[in-house]
């Protein structure tokens, strides 16, 4: 197959179009410190509701350790929640005392859950990623490519239908 001259430069603005979309592409993929951030700030939203979490800020409670990871500090607030046993548990603000066997409740609903949402979405990162890469790929690269393609093929048509009838009269 022989490409004439338009869609000789078609293929180069294709090829230089494919160099930002990729950056763009690039940018827009999950990581997976973000995923740990996001993890850390879920789990500390959680933990506020008990007193020992109730007087710092995620940024503080961040800098008082910064000698661990992230991973490592979502580990420590987690260890932190987990109900320590035949012990009551007293709610930030408040005098009221949540019983062990409610506290063991909670923490399997909602501390087990975060840890293992986020983990899941740790084990599927590389397939998150591959299908917003694809997505973004067809997006913002194939579909405006065959947009222009077919927006020129048109309007060749169209310049070729007034020069066959300037040449009939």
């Amino acid at each position: 197959m022989k490409l004439n001259g338009w869609q000789r430069l078609w293929v180069l603005v294709s090829i230089i179009y494919l160099i930002p979309v990729v950056f763009i592409t690039l940018s827009a993929l999950p990581t997976k410190n973000q995923i740990y951030q996001e993890w850390y700030y879920e789990i500390f939203r959680y933990a506020k509701h008990y007193s020992d979490f109730q007087n710092i800020s995620s940024y503080d409670y961040q800098v008082s350790h910064e000698n661990l990871s992230i991973y490592e500090l979502i580990q420590s607030i987690e260890l932190q929640l987990k109900p320590v046993p035949n012990q009551d548990m007293v709610l930030a603000n408040s005098n009221i005392k949540i019983p062990y066997d409610v506290l063991v409740h909670q923490y399997n609903d909602n501390v087990i859950s975060i840890h293992d949402k986020y983990t899941n979405d740790l084990n599927k990162l590389h397939i998150n990623q591959a299908k917003i890469a694809l997505t973004c790929l067809v997006i913002l690269w194939i579909i405006p490519l065959l947009i222009i393609y077919l927006l020129g093929k048109a309007i060749g048509w169209v310049y070729r239908g007034f020069k066959s009838s300037d040449d009939n009269s």
